[in-house]
């Protein structure tokens, strides 16, 4: 059985590894802030959220399939409770069984994995009837299919057989093996045959032309009789112990598969409560294939922020199409860190299967997501800002492919003005060139210029709104840039009014 909720026709893989440079796009973005939200009081949660946000999907029917199932448990919330609940009760049994740990045995595995799977039986039993209670208020494919698969796979008179094979398994009324000697006289090829029925006696045999038999009683404290008893025992019924310990490990795997799939959504429902309670939206976005570029967004905010503030933030509105280039100027303080990490959040949350923090979202899907924002000088002194800040620059082309998506904030300004600009422009150009979108928050000037002259259709310049008596507004509206980034602002904000003898009171 295969629990198919995160792709329609595979499992997702929770073993995948997270490259660096993703983990560098997670703190980036304060990702951790998102993911305490999404994990209530189940760290489980948090992982699974932030898997799938890491790994994302490019396929546009794979994101609509996970936002199908996500709406489906967003107007059943205690239904997605209930079944998750099950999963981790099962599991649970695992962990009491301690299967095949203390013991190489097989007839003591056998002890320990027929109860074990006798309990498991009755989960799956459960999660089925959970299935058949609710599948009529299922409306996404997703739900649908897990439905339509436990059925097939657990109808009535499956069930009942296996609950018949694990009552044999009891041997009520003896073992019954067969075997052949092999090199040594030692014996081979054991075979476990099915136990006698109820009631049958072997004195009903006793007038049956039957090949010759021989008997061995072993004596009560005949330790070493018992012990070569024991012995025998354990080859005839290895092959059938291996086979429980399958079944059970088969059956433990299908729950943890589930437990995790449903942690994604319901850490995305504890997301959306929380969202809620501070009165912020969410919708889910409609999507434009990866080499189209759009954007297109209303009521658009920085989920982190209104997090930890706990309470609503300034939302921004963009229209980006047709737009392969969006430089970001304007005040200090204004915003624009904001507003470049909204635009990244939005877009893993997109590619993951989730809403989005906005009120309305309409993007391409892009191949990858990497950021490339500003770090505090190296302290070991091993190379300077600008060396650094390249190298990461390298790590990030080596991971682009076509149609991806990076997001520059502050980068190249640890260098003077035209150096940094040129640095600045130079990589932008190439990137561009290669079909990557940029989006670059920016104090380099020159480099800002550049692109504003150049005309061309595929740029765009937004700015930091700031009105006439310096108050930050932290909405980002379309705009040149500017010669200035307003620091007195920020100095009068600090420290008052400027002195006569300050040089930029003039």
């Amino acid at each position: 059985m295969n629990v198919c909720l995160l792709y329609s026709d595979r499992e997702f893989d929770w073993e995948q590894k997270i490259s660096a440079d993703r983990r560098q796009v997670a703190q980036d973005l304060n990702l951790d802030v998102l993911l305490a939200a999404a994990r209530g009081d189940d760290p489980v949660l948090a992982t699974a959220v932030e898997k799938v946000l890491l790994v994302g999907s490019c396929d546009l029917a794979e994101i609509q399939f996970r936002q199908e199932v996500l709406k489906d448990f967003m107007a059943q919330v205690p239904v997605l409770s209930e079944l998750y609940a099950m999963a981790m009760e099962a599991l649970e049994q695992r962990r009491r069984a301690h299967l095949g740990i203390f013991t190489r045995h097989a007839e003591s595995m056998m002890h320990e994995a027929i109860p074990l799977l006798r309990m498991l039986f009755e989960y799956l039993e459960k999660v089925r009837d959970w299935v058949r209670a609710h599948v009529e208020d299922f409306r996404s494919p997703g739900l649908q299919m897990f439905g339509q698969r436990l059925e097939q796979a657990l109808d009535d008179s499956y069930l009942n057989q296996v609950r018949d094979h694990l009552e044999a398994l009891a041997f009520r009324q003896g073992m019954v093996f067969s075997a052949q000697l092999g090199p040594g006289l030692k014996g081979q090829h054991y075979v476990l045959h099915q136990s006698p029925p109820a009631g049958h006696h072997w004195n009903l045999n006793f007038f049956r032309k039957s090949p010759e038999t021989y008997t061995v009683v072993i004596a009560d404290r005949d330790e070493s009789g018992h012990t070569a008893l024991g012995e025998l025992k354990d080859l005839g019924l290895a092959r059938v112990a291996r086979g429980l310990v399958q079944a059970a490990d088969h059956i433990l795997a299908f729950f943890k598969q589930l437990r995790m799939e449903l942690a994604f959504y319901l850490g995305c429902l504890n997301l959306a409560q929380r969202l809620q309670e501070i009165q912020e939206p969410v919708t889910f976005p409609t999507l434009a294939p990866a080499n189209e570029r759009v954007r297109e967004a209303s009521g658009l905010y920085d989920v982190c922020l209104a997090l930890q503030l706990n309470r609503r933030v300034v939302e921004n509105d963009c229209n980006a199409e047709g737009i392969s280039l969006t430089i970001v100027t304007g005040a200090n303080q204004g915003g624009k860190s904001t507003f470049l990490r909204s635009l990244g959040l939005a877009q893993l949350m997109m590619q993951s299967g989730m809403f989005v923090a906005a009120t309305r979202y309409h993007g391409n899907i892009c191949s990858e997501v990497f950021t490339h924002f500003g770090r505090r000088e190296d302290q070991t002194m091993e190379s300077g800002k600008l060396d650094e800040e390249l190298r990461r620059c390298a790590s990030i082309v080596d991971g682009l492919q076509k149609n991806g998506l990076v997001l520059f904030n502050e980068s190249f300004a640890s260098t003077n003005e035209r150096e940094g600009s040129e640095v600045a422009r130079q990589i932008t150009q190439a990137l561009v060139e290669s079909h990557i979108q940029v989006v670059f928050v920016t104090h380099l000037v020159t480099f800002a210029n550049q692109w504003q002259d150049s005309a061309a259709p595929w740029v765009q310049c937004l700015r930091a709104e700031r009105r006439d008596d310096g108050v930050r507004t932290f909405k980002i509206v379309e705009g040149a840039p500017l010669s200035t980034s307003f620091g007195r602002d920020v100095y009068r904000k600090i420290f008052g009014e400027l002195g006569e003898e300050d040089p930029e009171a003039s």
